[in-house]
């Protein structure tokens, strides 16, 4: 099933990459409006519309600690991260050999990019 996150303004519906949540799944619910994490692959055809459109859109959610963008073909990451305190977003750029630490918003996970590099078929 395609989840689906709704932000704040219900008009926008967006179908990320992939999305974490501390909301349980249901099975008859395909949307989720809780949304902690959420992943993108970017390619030069989603490029815009993720990085202005959906993100500016997604930041608006208040659930939300954590916004990961991956380019696979330059094997860069890049992390918006919403401070706990201030609410402020702060970014932060991580490359083939770094780990993003996941601490803020699932507990004590990290994602290893050399494993979602070397995971991704060309």
């Amino acid at each position: 099933m395609d989840i689906r996150i709704q932000t704040p303004d219900p008009v926008y519906i967006y179908y990320p990459g992939l999305c974490l949540s501390n909301q349980a799944a249901k099975v008859d619910q395909a949307i989720t409006r809780e949304p902690v994490v959420i992943i993108e692959l970017i390619t030069p055809t989603t490029e815009r519309l993720i990085l202005h459109e959906k993100s500016m859109n997604y930041q608006r959610i208040p659930s939300l600690k954590e916004i990961i963008y991956i380019w696979p073909n330059l094997k860069l990451a890049q992390v918006d991260f919403r401070d706990g305190e201030s609410s402020k977003w702060t970014r932060k750029y991580y490359g083939i050999q770094d780990k993003i630490p996941l601490s803020q918003s699932i507990g004590n996970g990290e994602l290893v990019l050399a494993d979602v590099f070397d995971n991704m078929v060309s």
